[in-house]
């Protein structure tokens, strides 16, 4: 079976403890968004994973930041990297 870009082969189902407590790093803004304890998942109505949604810590009028599935470029042991959502 053909890897996806994130590490993960295609329809290989992911659980949230496989990401849970990850570090999400911005690549291209090379900006820490927090740890994924603080994260949801967007789930399609196909029941595929859409997006992360992140809460920024501490920041109550900080908007919920929204990470396309798609921009996942990596997942490793610690972090989570991410590419292509910077406006």
């Amino acid at each position: 079976m053909e890897g996806s870009p994130v590490g993960i082969p295609w329809g290989m189902r992911v659980r949230w403890s496989q990401l849970t407590g990850k570090e999400i790093i911005d690549v291209d803004e090379a900006l820490r968004l927090g740890r994924l304890e603080q994260a949801d998942f967007l789930i399609g109505p196909d029941g595929t994973i859409e997006a992360l949604l992140v809460f920024p810590a501490g920041r109550w009028r900080s908007p919920v930041k929204t990470i396309p599935w798609q921009a996942i470029a990596k997942i490793g042991p610690e972090l989570l990297l991410i590419r292509g959502i910077s406006p």
